[in-house]
Protein backbone atom coordinates (compact mmCIF):
# COMPACT_ATOMS: atom_id res chain seq x y z
CA UNK A 1 0.00 0.00 0.00
CA UNK A 2 1.19 3.60 -1.02
CA UNK A 3 0.86 5.15 2.03
CA UNK A 4 2.80 3.02 3.91
CA UNK A 5 6.09 4.35 1.82
CA UNK A 6 5.01 7.50 3.71
CA UNK A 7 4.84 6.73 7.52
CA UNK A 8 7.12 7.64 9.91
CA UNK A 9 8.43 11.04 11.01
CA UNK A 10 10.43 13.47 8.40
CA UNK A 11 12.70 16.28 8.83
CA UNK A 12 11.66 19.88 7.21
CA UNK A 13 14.91 20.28 4.62
CA UNK A 14 13.35 23.04 2.74
CA UNK A 15 9.95 24.84 3.34
CA UNK A 16 8.42 27.60 0.61
CA UNK A 17 5.17 29.18 1.20
CA UNK A 18 3.37 30.54 -1.72
CA UNK A 19 6.59 30.75 -3.76
CA UNK A 20 8.63 32.03 -0.45
CA UNK A 21 11.08 29.95 1.06
CA UNK A 22 10.45 30.00 5.29
CA UNK A 23 13.57 30.05 7.68
CA UNK A 24 14.15 26.29 9.08
CA UNK A 25 13.86 28.31 12.50
CA UNK A 26 10.13 29.76 11.88
CA UNK A 27 8.88 26.80 9.50
CA UNK A 28 8.03 23.65 10.55
CA UNK A 29 10.48 21.03 12.04
CA UNK A 30 9.19 17.67 11.25
CA UNK A 31 6.12 15.91 9.73
CA UNK A 32 4.53 12.91 10.44
CA UNK A 33 2.35 10.48 8.78
CA UNK A 34 1.03 8.13 11.58
CA UNK A 35 -2.02 6.21 9.83
CA UNK A 36 -4.34 8.43 8.78
CA UNK A 37 -3.01 11.29 10.33
CA UNK A 38 -0.69 13.81 9.00
CA UNK A 39 0.81 16.15 12.17
CA UNK A 40 2.87 19.10 11.96
CA UNK A 41 5.12 20.08 13.99
CA UNK A 42 6.90 23.61 14.74
CA UNK A 43 9.62 23.84 17.63
CA UNK A 44 8.00 25.11 20.51
CA UNK A 45 4.70 26.03 18.78
CA UNK A 46 3.31 22.26 18.98
CA UNK A 47 1.65 20.76 16.60
CA UNK A 48 -1.12 20.50 14.18
CA UNK A 49 -2.93 17.23 13.17
CA UNK A 50 -4.37 16.73 10.15
CA UNK A 51 -6.23 13.38 8.36
CA UNK A 52 -5.08 12.76 5.17
CA UNK A 53 -5.91 10.36 1.77
CA UNK A 54 -3.25 9.13 -0.61
CA UNK A 55 -4.32 8.31 -4.83
CA UNK A 56 -0.59 6.72 -5.77
CA UNK A 57 -2.55 6.00 -9.30
CA UNK A 58 -2.72 9.58 -10.18
CA UNK A 59 0.36 11.34 -12.02
CA UNK A 60 1.96 12.54 -9.88
CA UNK A 61 1.06 11.26 -7.10
CA UNK A 62 -1.97 13.01 -5.32
CA UNK A 63 -3.11 13.21 -1.73
CA UNK A 64 -6.34 15.04 0.03
CA UNK A 65 -5.88 16.67 3.32
CA UNK A 66 -8.55 17.68 6.20
CA UNK A 67 -8.52 19.77 8.67
CA UNK A 68 -10.93 21.22 11.44
CA UNK A 69 -10.73 24.59 13.03
CA UNK A 70 -11.38 25.26 16.51
CA UNK A 71 -14.27 26.52 15.38
CA UNK A 72 -15.53 23.62 13.77
CA UNK A 73 -15.06 23.99 10.18
CA UNK A 74 -13.60 21.81 8.32
CA UNK A 75 -11.63 22.49 5.02
CA UNK A 76 -9.42 20.54 2.30
CA UNK A 77 -6.28 20.74 0.31
CA UNK A 78 -5.35 18.92 -2.56
CA UNK A 79 -1.43 17.57 -3.19
CA UNK A 80 0.97 16.10 -4.62
CA UNK A 81 4.11 13.77 -3.69
CA UNK A 82 7.10 11.91 -4.66
CA UNK A 83 9.60 10.17 -3.90
CA UNK A 84 13.30 11.30 -4.94
CA UNK A 85 15.73 8.72 -3.74
CA UNK A 86 15.53 8.68 0.35
CA UNK A 87 13.92 12.12 -0.33
CA UNK A 88 10.18 13.10 0.04
CA UNK A 89 9.10 15.97 -1.93
CA UNK A 90 5.50 17.07 -0.94
CA UNK A 91 3.27 20.49 -2.32
CA UNK A 92 -0.24 21.07 -1.22
CA UNK A 93 -2.84 23.93 -1.36
CA UNK A 94 -6.50 24.83 -0.66
CA UNK A 95 -8.54 22.99 -2.80
CA UNK A 96 -10.20 25.59 -4.29
CA UNK A 97 -6.97 26.46 -6.66
CA UNK A 98 -6.98 22.56 -7.91
CA UNK A 99 -4.38 20.19 -7.26
CA UNK A 100 -1.01 21.19 -7.44
CA UNK A 101 1.20 20.10 -10.89
CA UNK A 102 4.31 21.10 -10.19
CA UNK A 103 6.33 21.08 -6.37
CA UNK A 104 7.10 25.08 -6.97
CA UNK A 105 4.54 27.69 -5.79
CA UNK A 106 4.03 31.14 -6.09
CA UNK A 107 1.91 34.16 -4.87
CA UNK A 108 -0.86 33.36 -7.18
CA UNK A 109 -1.77 30.15 -5.75
CA UNK A 110 -1.38 29.80 -2.09
CA UNK A 111 0.27 26.83 -1.62
CA UNK A 112 2.99 24.82 0.26
CA UNK A 113 6.03 22.78 -0.82
CA UNK A 114 8.73 20.81 1.42
CA UNK A 115 11.86 18.70 1.01
CA UNK A 116 11.92 16.00 3.50
CA UNK A 117 14.04 13.43 4.64
CA UNK A 118 12.94 10.37 7.12
CA UNK A 119 13.94 10.57 10.68
CA UNK A 120 15.37 6.57 11.08
CA UNK A 121 13.85 4.52 13.09
CA UNK A 122 15.04 4.07 16.83
CA UNK A 123 17.41 1.41 16.33
CA UNK A 124 18.30 2.15 12.80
Amino acid sequence: MESSLLQGRWTVLDFEDSGDKVPQEIGFSTIEFAGEKLILEKEGAGRLELSFRVFASTRPKSLEIEANTPEGNRFFMTGIYAFEGDLLRVCWNDSGHGRPTTFETNAQTRGLSFVLKRVPAAGE
